[in-house]
């Protein structure tokens, strides 16, 4: 009994460290176009040493369940859509397997937290610690944004050369970025972080939560990315719906009740929005308030320019991709990121893609819903379609982590643990 305790407490602490590194560390360059993060060697450290008690002991329990299975299978695409790409004369470049890499760290990720934590306690604790770090790196955005002490010239050109400009001298519009390395991707952080703390308020009926939620949404608009608003207010949006659901459900409520608890958030949503965009400071929504007349948007207006070039590209190869293809020097960065994933791995594997993440959600629907993880991973899931039109999710490694961990701990269970012997 006390053997299997300190287990459940090693592999809580793990998964915790693993957390840690996601939110409070920066990445490490190691080249001066490559870079690591502290969870990736956290993650490759677990694996081998998993790989070698396997070969030594010859077993290994590990999670196993459909989702898994088809994300390991979506390396396939990458490397048929590398070859696909070289016979339309595309030339192969080492760089371009570097996606693989992506794909065992991301899925590295999901199996430790999938095997390591099972119980329903032990995930809600991962979920409050998550609730803590995000609120921490908050903190650390607000004095970012009003360079307290002028500490942003002394880490900021670090951990993000590109926005140390922005961060320092008095800069008009600055926009934090905490321990990430670039605004938008801070956003989805803290837009989750939000999420997850409204969850834990409703879960633990404790008021702090709110404060926290507080927190993280100022820390949101201090980013100004008019994306990860998007997918903050649409994740929220269908957290409720799946709250609402499940509370209607188990009190047996009728049509009309459904109708009040609808009209009731329908005036929450209004109220919110107009908090946003009518009180909250100007310096703080006014890229926000843009989406309102996004078609006159400058930034957007560049976005639709630079992204021709890279649709020409997929237009060469739409059905299969032409690959990674890392040895053309494009003209502008596609940030698009449908476009970027039709055009490395065509229809077909966008579409396997999109099928990777949402059949396994369809299979376990009933389980995923009827708890907190799983609601708060479905919203984000839904959240991150409209972010991946203006920005970059899958092939964050950051961002990716951290969603794979919520991933893990919502399909988990001691039921999808399996003994492998040879």
């Amino acid at each position: 009994m006390l053997q299997q305790q300190s287990k459940s407490k090693i592999n809580l602490l793990l998964i915790k460290l693993l957390a840690f590194f996601i939110v409070l560390t920066p990445r490490l360059p190691i080249s001066s176009s490559h870079a690591i993060r502290m969870e990736q060697v956290l993650v490759i450290g677990i694996c081998f040493y998993a790989m070698v008690r396997f070969l030594i002991f010859r077993k290994l329990t590990i999670h196993i369940s459909l989702f898994p299975v088809m994300f390991i299978l979506f390396s396939m695409f990458i490397l048929y859509s590398i070859f696909n790409g070289y016979f339309h004369g595309y030339r192969i470049v080492l760089n371009d397997f570097f996606e693989l890499y992506k794909i065992i760290i991301y899925i590295g990720t999901f199996l430790i937290t999938a095997t390591l934590i099972n119980d329903q306690e032990d995930k809600v604790e991962i979920l409050k610690f998550l609730n803590i770090l995000i609120w921490i790196s908050g903190l650390i955005a607000i004095t970012q944004y009003f360079n307290v002490l002028g500490l942003n010239e002394k880490y900021v050109k670090i951990i993000a050369p590109t926005q140390y400009l922005t961060l320092v001298d008095g800069y008009k519009n600055p926009r934090v970025i905490s321990l990430s390395d670039n605004p938008n991707v801070y956003a989805v952080i803290v837009a989750i972080g939000a999420l997850i703390s409204l969850g834990l308020f409703f879960y633990e009926k404790k008021k702090y939560n709110i404060i926290i939620f507080g927190i993280d949404y100022i820390a949101l608009l201090m980013t100004r990315s008019r994306t990860g608003f998007i997918l903050s207010v649409v994740s929220i949006f269908i957290f409720f719906i799946l709250g609402l659901r499940e509370y209607t459900r188990k009190k047996s409520i009728g049509i009309g009740g459904r109708i009040k608890l609808m009209f009731g958030i329908g005036v929450f949503g209004v109220a919110f929005m107009a908090l946003v965009f009518f009180v909250a400071p100007d310096a703080l929504t006014w890229r926000l308030k843009e989406i309102l007349d996004i078609s006159s948007s400058r930034s957007w207006q560049l976005r639709l320019a630079n992204w021709s070039e890279h649709f020409n590209y997929f237009l060469g190869c739409p059905i299969l991709g032409m690959g990674p293809v890392k040895a053309i020097k494009y003209q502008y960065n596609a940030d698009n990121e449908w476009l970027i994933l039709l055009k490395k791995y065509g229809i077909v594997g966008t579409i396997y893609f999109i099928n990777m993440f949402f059949i396994p959600v369809l299979a376990h629907w009933r389980k995923l819903t009827n708890n907190l993880i799983g609601k708060i991973y479905i919203s984000t899931l839904v959240g991150a379609i409209l972010y991946m039109v203006p920005a970059a999710l899958f092939h964050s490694f950051q961002l990716m982590a951290l969603i794979m961990i919520l991933a893990g701990m919502s399909f988990s269970s001691s039921n999808s643990l399996r003994k492998i012997k040879f």
